[in-house]
């Protein structure tokens, strides 16, 4: 499973990867698409090592969130299956 923004890959992950950190795979099923827009943060902190919120984030951008000045708007989402 990859995932890509802007044609950049973030993440890519196997399904024995998954299973081995998250649980049970369960995408060979029928599914509900959730995107979750969130900016910066700490989550995971195991795996991007954050120790502060919003990590990753320039404080001017941090202070435009807090005073509700963002906004995040997705463009479309193409979904593909192998075989």
């Amino acid at each position: 499973m990859r995932f890509l923004v802007d044609d950049r890959p973030v993440q890519e992950t196997t399904r024995n990867k998954l299973e081995s950190t998250r649980g049970q795979w369960v995408y060979d099923r029928n599914q509900y698409l959730i995107l979750n827009l969130a900016l910066g943060g700490a989550y995971p902190a195991g795996w991007n090592k954050a120790t502060t919120p919003y990590w990753g984030l320039p404080q001017p951008s941090v202070d435009n969130i807090a005073a509700g000045g963002v906004q995040a708007e997705i463009d479309w989402v193409r979904v593909e299956q192998k075989g």
